[in-house]
C-alpha cells in the first residue's frame, strides 16, 4: 500500500467494518474495530457510525457533512 509522504503509518487510524442483518427488528447491525488497538463497538445506524468515526479521527464540526475534505 503506499503512502502519502504527509502520512506516517503512527498516523493512520485502519478499521474492520462488520454488518450483519438483525431480521427480527428489522435493522442491521454494524460492528468496528479498531485494527491498531483491537477496540470493538457495535452500532444500529449510520448516524452512530458517522458520529463514532468522526470522534475516533477528532472531525472539526464546521467539516462534517463535507464529503472530500480534510481535517
Amino acid at each position: 500500500m503506499k503512502t502519502h509522504p504527509e502520512e506516517t503509518p503512527q498516523e493512520r487510524k485502519v478499521f474492520i467494518l462488520r454488518l450483519w442483518p438483525k431480521p427480527s427488528q428489522g435493522l442491521w447491525i454494524i460492528e468496528v474495530q479498531n485494527v491498531n488497538t483491537g477496540h470493538i463497538i457495535h452500532l444500529n445506524d449510520l448516524e452512530a457510525l458517522a458520529d463514532s468515526l468522526r470522534a475516533e479521527i477528532n472531525c472539526p464540526e464546521e467539516l462534517q457533512g463535507q464529503p472530500g475534505e480534510k481535517a
